[in-house]
Formats: structure tokens, C-alpha cells, sequence
């Protein structure tokens, strides 16, 4: 709205015909030129929906693949049937990141790039951090994300709690299993628990040490891309998600080994932040000016 545009908040696009034909009103009502569609689980009805209701004028819709999607059997048949019908009415389909889109390849889809975004403060509280003296070791380790099973929390808890580093733990805990529960309590009935629960990560990412991802499996890692802008030095997971990762400068990729976070923890260098490559950037500014790029190109084509 600061830009100019009007914001409209229509009712959630559920999986019944009576919301198809909702949205389908919608989008015919306001006229909307570029129809930017994120879901998954509703992606062929949905997509259907928007085309009817742009038929016959010079409108367009795009596709971004939020997620790493890594189906087996009828999960997999079904994204490939889907993506047969439905990919034909869409103009582009964005990936988030280098494994996104080879993920999607594998199913048939060719995605352009264009990678997530991060708060602009997140780059400024790099430059607030105070520089480290050189060989300095970690002291405090930082999770951020809401605990699920895909995240595997429990993995880099007990690594962090074997190298006697204190912790501050960013996000919700609802989906917790009781190895996560168990571990942060530990921390906090140790004194070494700094933060812990739901609230924004500028604190813990202003004052840590190294930043941890132990995610199964990542569509882009947004909560990883604010480490980096931040300047933590990151230890991630060997997952799909995350690899792409590789190319940067105080990062480091690890395999699903207690041991192994436990040695990197201890040896991990925090005086310098991440060399990110000049091909990557996470400025909001960025991101946005790539997708009107995107947009303005799909109506003309």
C-alpha cells in the first residue's frame, strides 16, 4: 500500500467448487491483471478458477513453487498429472531456490529463479555486530523456525548441548516431540537457554554466535537467509533445500550426525560474517524488482 497499490482481502480459496467460483468472481470483479498463485494442495482447481475468470482479456497468471516437494509414489503421479493440466495456463513458474528448481525438473516443469527475500533490517544488524577476534570459538547457537518433524530441531539441540554452548530458541514449539521439549528444558534448567518461544529473531540473530538448520528437507530456508543477511556464520543440514548453500562463505553443510554438529560447533571460525556471492542478494529491493520484472514481462508476451 506504501507503493501505490490497493490491498484487498478476499476469503481463503478452499477446495470446494463454491470457493472456485468465489475467487473466480473475485478476480473478474477487481479486474486484477497478474494472478499470482501460491497453493499446492488447491493448484489444478485453482488455476482453473483464475483462467475462466480471465478469459478473454489481457491478464496472466504465475506460478511459485514455495516448497522442496520431494514425492514418491501417488503423491509423485498426482504433482505430475497436475502439473500436465494445469502448468499449460500459466505464463511462468517461479522456484525460490537452485534445489527447487531442480526438483520441479524432475517432474517436468522448468521454473525460473528468483530467490526469496529477507527484512532489510536483517542486513543492518550486521553492521551492528560486533566483530569477533580472530580464531574466536562459538559461545551462543541460534535456531529459528517452528518446531515440526521436517525441522529436526532435536538433532542440532543435542550437538549444542554436548559443546556446551548456550542457546537461544526462536519459534513455536506446538509441534514439539518430547526430545525437543526435553532438551530445551535441560537448557533452561541449566542457565543456558537465552531465549526460547515466539518472537522476532533480531535479538538472538544480533547476539549469537552460529546459526543452526537441521531441516530434512527446505524449499528456500527464509529464517536461514536472515542469519546470513544478520552475518551469523551457519551450520545447515546436507538436505534437499539447503545445498545450494554450498557456494557460500561460512557456511557449512553437515550430515544427520550428532558428532558431527558437535565437532562443528567446536571448531566453527565466528570472527568474519558469511561471504555471500555477488549472485546472491536478499534485499527485499531485489526480490520485488525481479517479480515486476516478471509480471510487466508476462503481460506483454
Amino acid at each position: 500500500s506504501q507503493a501505490g497499490y490497493v490491498v484487498l482481502l478476499g476469503k481463503g480459496v478452499g477446495r470446494s467448487f463454491r470457493a472456485a467460483r468465489a475467487l473466480r468472481r473475485f478476480v473478474s470483479l477487481h479486474c486484477i491483471d497478474v494472478v499470482h498463485i501460491h497453493t499446492e494442495g488447491n493448484w489444478l482447481r485453482t488455476v482453473l478458477a483464475v483462467r475462466w475468470s480471465i478469459a478473454g482479456r489481457p491478464s496472466a497468471v504465475v506460478r511459485t513453487v514455495h516448497s522442496n516437494f520431494l514425492a514418491t509414489g501417488k503423491w509423485l503421479a498426482s504433482r505430475a498429472l497436475q502439473a500436465w493440466l494445469g502448468d499449460p495456463f500459466v505464463r511462468a513458474i517461479v522456484a525460490p531456490s537452485p534445489d527447487v528448481v531442480e526438483t520441479e525438473r524432475a517432474i517436468g516443469r522448468e521454473c525460473q529463479l528468483i530467490f526469496n527475500w529477507v527484512d532489510d533490517r536483517m542486513t543492518a544488524l550486521r553492521t551492528r555486530r560486533r566483530l569477533q577476534p580472530l580464531e574466536t570459538q562459538a559461545t551462543r547457537a541460534v535456531i529459528v523456525g517452528n518446531c515440526s518433524e521436517v525441522k529436526r530441531h532435536e538433532l542440532a539441540l543435542q550437538a549444542i548441548w554436548q559443546a556446551g554452548l548456550e542457546l537461544s530458541h526462536i519459534g513455536d514449539e506446538t509441534h514439539a516431540n518430547q526430545a525437543e521439549r526435553d532438551l530445551l528444558n535441560q537448557f533452561e534448567e541449566s542457565g543456558r537457554l537465552v531465549r526460547r518461544g515466539i518472537q522476532l529473531p533480531d535479538d538472538a540473530l544480533f547476539d549469537g554466535d552460529v546459526y543452526c538448520m537441521p531441516s530434512r528437507v527446505e524449499g528456500f530456508g527464509v529464517a536461514f537467509a536472515e542469519a546470513l543477511s544478520a552475518g551469523l556464520p551457519s551450520l545447515v543440514s546436507d538436505a534437499p533445500g539447503l545445498r545450494w548453500a554450498r557456494m557460500i562463505g561460512g557456511v557449512e553443510l553437515l550430515p544427520d550426525n550428532v558428532d558431527a554438529w558437535q565437532q562443528a560447533l567446536t571448531t566453527i571460525r565466528v570472527d568474519a560474517p558469511p561471504d555471500i556471492p555477488a549472485g546472491i542478494d536478499f534485499h527485499a529491493r531485489r526480490g520485488a524488482h525481479e517479480y515486476s520484472l516478471l509480471y510487466r514481462a508476462v503481460l506483454a508476451s
